[in-house]
């Protein structure tokens, strides 16, 4: 029998993006998010493995956390970042924006 690891649950979204990179902004949407990571469509390729500062714009407020490019769909050209939680402080922080934005959008 296989062993799944548990995912958290992906809440569909329409935030607006920006992942900055050392050398470029990439700008994008969000198609879906959760407490680990977001799926984005973004105006440029961003080669898996790239870290950088991803914005999160809701009307209201903004969220800034580090994330790396995990995977990226060849056919859709969606991309998968996972967040980079430093603390347990900046995972509760993820947390309650993703709360305030799916009760809020």
């Amino acid at each position: 029998m296989r062993k799944f690891e548990y995912r958290p649950p992906r809440l569909r979204s329409n935030l607006r993006v920006e992942f900055l990179l050392p050398d470029r902004t990439l700008h994008g949407w969000c198609i879906n998010i959760s407490d680990s990571g977001i799926r984005v469509t973004l105006d440029a390729k961003a080669p898996i493995g790239s870290t950088g500062s991803l914005i999160l714009n809701h009307p209201q407020c903004s969220f800034t956390i580090e994330a790396v490019v995990s995977h990226r769909q060849i056919i859709t050209g969606e991309v998968g970042l996972s967040f980079i939680f430093h603390t347990p402080q900046e995972r509760e922080l993820a947390r309650q924006f993703l709360n305030f934005t799916t009760e809020y959008s």
